[in-house]
């Protein structure tokens, strides 16, 4: 069961790897997932967790958001506090909401506003 079932609007999600790529400190990199996972349980906005594999076979955790807004806080607040040496872009993978078509309606609205500026 998807921890959003019952929700009105569509969640929203962030993909975090699950273990570390090949030349990257796996003790580093667990801590900081672990930091990731930490700090989204600790937002309001935070629906919850689910687990999978990517299309290569590597696991990942999907954290889904009631908001954009919120996911985004939480990435933005995180970042620093992952070890000096792995990068969000480590960890992160595609984010965004699960009904596509509010996607493109974001990049349309942000290029309607670019042309109107």
């Amino acid at each position: 069961m998807k921890p959003f079932n019952n929700q009105v609007s569509p969640p929203f999600y962030a993909i975090l790897y699950a273990n570390a790529e090949e030349g990257v400190d796996a003790g580093l990199y667990s801590e900081a997932i672990s930091t990731l996972v930490s700090a989204a349980t600790l937002r309001s906005a935070f629906l919850g967790f689910t687990s999978d594999s990517d299309s290569y076979e590597r696991p990942i955790k999907v954290a889904y958001w009631t908001t954009h807004e919120a996911m985004c806080e939480w990435l933005e607040g995180s970042k620093d506090l992952l070890p000096h040496r792995i990068k969000m872009s480590d960890c992160l993978g595609p984010h965004g909401c699960l009904w596509p078509w509010l996607n493109r309606l974001d990049e349309a609205d942000i290029e309607q506003e670019t042309r109107a500026a």
